[in-house]
């Protein structure tokens, strides 16, 4: 699929990764997780990490950058981007954030506080201010986490990125206090244009609530929904790019609470993040779904 990206840091980089190197105290490296915490990558054996063997030292300030092609996003109405992260600094204090520029680097700005573009941000890590002001992630992940991004063009403002790219960089920052902690860790990262609407709540249409759970899931996902009167009914497991991947029910259904499980084993697909779309009659919600693996 033209703009698709994917970096597993072993044998693809279809982003561009440009570590700081004119700043020597810049801790972000692309190697195989050594440490306490950070002992593996999510696809062995490498990730990008900041440092491979040493815990982040205190009073720092690391950067790396990347580009997102949004080349067709003329053709499409969402841009998506994703990675697996375990994050391990101290609460409220160290931590990273990321900034993006539509502009070809010429301003940046925190994407957990710009308003311009109203980015859907969705990550399992915590996310709270820093000790140096900014907003972004910080404490502990016990395990990885999923970090997730949607564009929507709907926004209207700012216009299509020049040059077709999206520069995003990622900053990591500590005090002066040492914590001997291991800091971000992050790997499996994915990018592509998609035609599903990633909004859960469909504001047009809200006759009905819809909830999925768990969420993230493994393999049994329970659906639950009230159907008003009795209708047809119709729930779908649909990829990012908008393909049915599998139709769970298809039938008339009666009035009531309504709970339907179904099994995610059988879903033909390496992707973690999809869509769960449940249309009674002319009515639908979309949910989103990340599965771990």
């Amino acid at each position: 699929m033209y703009g698709q990206q994917y970096a597993n840091f072993e044998n693809q980089d279809d982003f561009n990764f440009q570590l700081d190197t004119a700043n020597p105290n810049n801790i972000w490296q692309i190697g195989e997780p050594q440490k306490t915490v950070f002992n593996s990558a999510r696809s062995i054996p490498n990730a990008l990490v900041t440092d491979t063997i040493n815990p982040y030292a205190d009073t720092n300030l690391s950067e790396c950058q990347f580009t997102v092609d949004a080349s067709v996003w003329s053709f499409y109405p969402y841009q998506i981007l994703m990675w697996d992260q375990r994050i391990d600094a101290e609460e409220n204090k160290d931590g990273g954030w990321i900034e993006v520029s539509y502009d070809t680097g010429q301003t940046w700005a925190n994407m957990f506080t710009d308003t311009t573009w109203m980015l859907r941000v969705n990550s399992d890590s915590k996310i709270d201010t820093l000790a140096n002001g900014e907003v972004g992630f910080t404490g502990h992940d016990s395990v990885w986490s999923s970090f997730f991004i949607c564009w929507s063009t709907g926004n209207g403002l700012p216009p299509t990125p020049l040059d077709g790219r999206i520069l995003i960089r990622l900053l990591f920052y500590s005090d002066s206090i040492s914590t001997n902690q291991d800091g971000w860790l992050i790997d499996n990262l994915e990018s592509f244009p998609s035609f599903i609407d990633f909004i859960p709540e469909n504001t047009k249409q809200p006759t009905f609530e819809l909830s999925v759970f768990p969420n993230p899931v493994q393999n049994d996902l329970t659906i639950e929904f009230e159907m008003e009167k009795t209708g047809s009914l119709r729930i779908e497991i649909l990829d990012l790019q908008g393909r049915l991947l599998k139709e769970v029910v298809n039938r008339n259904e009666g009035k009531g609470w309504k709970s339907i499980s179904t099994s995610l084993n059988d879903l033909n697909s390496d992707s973690k993040v999809f869509v769960v779309r449940c249309i009674i009659d002319e009515n639908y919600r979309n949910q989103e779904l990340i599965i771990r693996k």
